[in-house]
Protein backbone atom coordinates (compact mmCIF):
# COMPACT_ATOMS: atom_id res chain seq x y z
CA UNK A 1 0.00 0.00 0.00
CA UNK A 2 1.34 3.53 -0.94
CA UNK A 3 1.75 5.65 2.02
CA UNK A 4 0.00 8.83 2.12
CA UNK A 5 1.54 12.22 0.97
CA UNK A 6 1.14 15.60 1.53
CA UNK A 7 2.24 17.26 -1.67
CA UNK A 8 2.39 21.03 -3.19
CA UNK A 9 -1.42 22.45 -4.21
CA UNK A 10 -3.25 20.13 -2.33
CA UNK A 11 -6.55 21.15 0.03
CA UNK A 12 -6.02 21.92 3.94
CA UNK A 13 -9.02 21.81 6.13
CA UNK A 14 -9.92 24.67 8.74
CA UNK A 15 -8.64 22.16 11.22
CA UNK A 16 -5.29 21.37 9.29
CA UNK A 17 -6.62 18.27 7.93
CA UNK A 18 -5.32 17.79 4.37
CA UNK A 19 -8.04 16.85 1.76
CA UNK A 20 -7.17 14.09 -0.51
CA UNK A 21 -8.82 14.86 -3.77
CA UNK A 22 -11.32 18.49 -4.74
CA UNK A 23 -13.09 19.40 -1.42
CA UNK A 24 -16.38 19.68 -3.02
CA UNK A 25 -18.64 22.38 -1.56
CA UNK A 26 -16.55 21.64 1.99
CA UNK A 27 -15.09 24.96 3.68
CA UNK A 28 -10.70 25.42 2.71
CA UNK A 29 -8.03 26.89 4.74
CA UNK A 30 -5.68 27.03 2.23
CA UNK A 31 -3.14 25.38 0.09
CA UNK A 32 -0.24 23.37 0.54
CA UNK A 33 2.59 25.63 -1.38
CA UNK A 34 5.51 23.80 -0.09
CA UNK A 35 6.19 20.71 2.19
CA UNK A 36 9.84 20.15 4.35
CA UNK A 37 9.94 16.74 5.45
CA UNK A 38 13.21 17.09 7.25
CA UNK A 39 10.93 19.63 9.49
CA UNK A 40 7.62 17.27 9.54
CA UNK A 41 6.11 21.02 8.34
CA UNK A 42 4.31 22.83 5.35
CA UNK A 43 3.40 26.06 4.48
CA UNK A 44 -0.05 26.75 2.94
CA UNK A 45 -0.67 29.90 1.06
CA UNK A 46 -4.23 31.43 2.29
CA UNK A 47 -7.09 32.38 0.06
CA UNK A 48 -7.26 36.01 -0.30
CA UNK A 49 -4.47 38.46 -1.55
CA UNK A 50 -4.55 42.25 -0.62
CA UNK A 51 -2.51 45.17 -2.25
CA UNK A 52 -0.76 46.89 0.43
CA UNK A 53 2.72 49.01 1.49
CA UNK A 54 5.08 47.32 3.39
CA UNK A 55 5.10 50.29 5.57
CA UNK A 56 3.85 53.68 5.09
CA UNK A 57 5.81 54.93 7.61
CA UNK A 58 9.27 53.38 6.40
CA UNK A 59 9.99 51.43 9.34
CA UNK A 60 13.37 50.07 9.98
CA UNK A 61 13.50 46.36 11.09
CA UNK A 62 17.20 45.36 10.21
CA UNK A 63 16.54 42.27 12.14
CA UNK A 64 14.65 41.04 9.06
CA UNK A 65 17.05 40.74 6.63
CA UNK A 66 17.80 37.50 5.16
CA UNK A 67 15.59 35.62 8.24
CA UNK A 68 14.39 32.69 6.74
CA UNK A 69 11.11 31.42 9.43
CA UNK A 70 8.14 34.24 8.24
CA UNK A 71 6.56 33.79 11.76
CA UNK A 72 9.69 34.81 13.32
CA UNK A 73 9.75 38.09 11.24
CA UNK A 74 6.53 39.00 11.49
CA UNK A 75 6.72 39.12 15.39
CA UNK A 76 10.13 41.31 14.84
CA UNK A 77 7.96 43.46 12.61
CA UNK A 78 4.59 43.98 14.83
CA UNK A 79 7.23 44.24 17.82
CA UNK A 80 9.40 47.41 16.45
CA UNK A 81 5.92 48.81 14.83
CA UNK A 82 4.42 48.98 17.92
CA UNK A 83 7.40 50.68 19.85
CA UNK A 84 8.10 53.14 17.21
CA UNK A 85 4.32 53.56 16.77
CA UNK A 86 4.85 53.23 13.43
CA UNK A 87 2.69 51.19 10.30
CA UNK A 88 3.74 48.07 8.99
CA UNK A 89 0.65 47.39 6.97
CA UNK A 90 1.37 44.07 5.08
CA UNK A 91 2.52 42.30 8.03
CA UNK A 92 -0.34 44.09 9.96
CA UNK A 93 -2.65 42.58 7.27
CA UNK A 94 -1.44 38.90 7.61
CA UNK A 95 -1.35 39.08 11.29
CA UNK A 96 -4.58 39.88 11.51
CA UNK A 97 -5.73 37.60 8.65
CA UNK A 98 -9.21 36.17 9.95
CA UNK A 99 -10.84 34.48 6.87
CA UNK A 100 -11.74 30.52 5.24
CA UNK A 101 -11.03 28.98 8.89
CA UNK A 102 -7.34 30.53 9.71
CA UNK A 103 -7.11 32.33 13.40
CA UNK A 104 -5.70 35.96 14.13
CA UNK A 105 -1.66 35.58 14.66
CA UNK A 106 -2.08 32.30 12.82
CA UNK A 107 -0.83 33.52 9.18
CA UNK A 108 2.47 35.35 8.40
CA UNK A 109 4.54 37.46 5.73
CA UNK A 110 6.29 35.12 4.14
CA UNK A 111 10.36 35.78 3.96
CA UNK A 112 12.17 35.53 0.41
CA UNK A 113 13.41 32.06 1.53
CA UNK A 114 9.64 30.72 1.78
CA UNK A 115 8.50 32.63 -1.01
CA UNK A 116 11.16 30.75 -3.20
CA UNK A 117 9.88 27.69 -2.20
CA UNK A 118 6.55 28.57 -2.70
CA UNK A 119 7.22 29.72 -6.66
CA UNK A 120 9.14 26.38 -7.27
CA UNK A 121 5.37 25.05 -6.82
CA UNK A 122 3.14 27.54 -8.22
CA UNK A 123 1.89 25.52 -10.93
CA UNK A 124 0.70 23.48 -8.47
CA UNK A 125 -0.15 25.94 -6.06
CA UNK A 126 -2.64 28.33 -8.99
CA UNK A 127 -4.26 25.50 -10.06
CA UNK A 128 -5.53 24.43 -6.72
CA UNK A 129 -6.53 27.60 -6.51
CA UNK A 130 -7.99 28.12 -9.95
CA UNK A 131 -10.26 25.08 -9.03
CA UNK A 132 -11.39 27.30 -5.96
CA UNK A 133 -12.16 30.54 -8.32
CA UNK A 134 -9.69 32.55 -5.87
CA UNK A 135 -7.03 35.14 -6.83
CA UNK A 136 -3.90 33.06 -8.16
CA UNK A 137 0.04 33.97 -6.92
CA UNK A 138 0.40 37.51 -8.17
CA UNK A 139 3.42 38.23 -10.27
CA UNK A 140 5.09 39.98 -7.49
CA UNK A 141 4.83 39.46 -4.10
CA UNK A 142 6.16 41.71 -0.53
CA UNK A 143 8.37 39.51 1.89
CA UNK A 144 9.14 40.30 5.27
CA UNK A 145 12.89 41.15 4.35
CA UNK A 146 13.65 44.32 4.70
CA UNK A 147 16.41 45.26 1.89
CA UNK A 148 20.25 45.00 2.61
CA UNK A 149 21.84 48.27 3.78
CA UNK A 150 18.56 50.21 2.65
CA UNK A 151 16.58 51.40 5.58
CA UNK A 152 13.84 52.75 3.07
CA UNK A 153 13.33 49.51 1.00
CA UNK A 154 12.04 46.35 1.43
CA UNK A 155 12.14 43.30 -0.96
CA UNK A 156 9.81 41.76 -3.18
CA UNK A 157 10.16 37.99 -5.06
CA UNK A 158 8.46 37.51 -9.03
CA UNK A 159 6.64 34.32 -8.56
CA UNK A 160 6.83 33.96 -12.14
CA UNK A 161 11.22 33.08 -11.92
CA UNK A 162 12.34 34.15 -8.59
CA UNK A 163 14.13 37.56 -9.24
CA UNK A 164 14.01 39.26 -6.49
CA UNK A 165 14.30 43.26 -6.51
CA UNK A 166 14.03 46.47 -3.53
CA UNK A 167 11.46 48.46 -3.57
CA UNK A 168 10.21 51.41 -1.84
CA UNK A 169 8.31 50.45 1.80
CA UNK A 170 5.26 52.92 0.69
CA UNK A 171 4.51 51.51 -2.40
CA UNK A 172 1.74 49.13 -2.67
CA UNK A 173 2.20 45.37 -3.82
CA UNK A 174 0.43 42.09 -3.33
CA UNK A 175 0.57 40.37 -0.14
CA UNK A 176 -0.45 36.88 0.87
CA UNK A 177 0.01 35.56 3.74
CA UNK A 178 0.76 31.76 4.50
CA UNK A 179 0.51 29.65 7.81
CA UNK A 180 1.92 26.36 8.96
CA UNK A 181 0.71 22.37 8.79
CA UNK A 182 2.12 20.17 11.19
CA UNK A 183 3.44 17.37 8.99
CA UNK A 184 3.56 14.81 12.54
CA UNK A 185 0.03 15.79 13.45
CA UNK A 186 -1.58 15.57 9.92
CA UNK A 187 -5.14 13.61 8.92
CA UNK A 188 -6.33 13.03 5.81
CA UNK A 189 -10.12 13.24 4.85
Amino acid sequence: MKQKQVKSGMFVAPDNKIYLGMPEGRPVKGVIGFVKPDKALAKAVCLRSVVLPWSSDFLEVPETRNSWYGQESIRKILEIAQIKQQRAEAAEWCYNFEEDGVKKGEAFLPTLSELGDLSRNREAVDEALGLLHVNLLDRWCWSADEAEDEDFRAMLMCMDNNRVRSCFKDEDYPVRAMFEVDLKTVEFI
